[in-house]
């Protein structure tokens, strides 16, 4: 009786639901902001969850990445990439 109890409940103040899912990445172009608002919203996305955030500069054509363990740094490779899921991104193509 008091399972039955505990799941109308649950059913009645929606208990049951999955909490919120959480991007593993998050891509942003940067244009013509403070560097303290695009440095915010990248804390606020790691603080959340976000694995790693890839900042795009098309003007000076640069990217960065920011990770929870290493903080925002300058990518001076050709393809930005993850391992798991595998996803990449030729940032030649992106900047040309």
């Amino acid at each position: 009786k008091e399972r039955e109890n505990l799941r109308a409940l649950r059913e009645q103040f929606n208990l049951e639901e999955p909490p919120p899912q959480v991007p593993l990445l998050c891509i942003e172009i940067i244009r013509d902001e403070r560097f303290s608002e695009v440095q915010k919203r990248c804390d606020d996305n790691i603080a959340e969850g976000v694995t790693q955030v890839w900042l795009l500069d098309p003007d000076f054509k640069r990217a960065y990445t920011v990770t929870k363990t290493e903080g925002l740094r300058e990518f001076k490779g050709g393809i930005l990439q993850i391992a798991n899921p595998s996803l990449e991104m030729d940032l030649r193509t992106i900047f040309d």
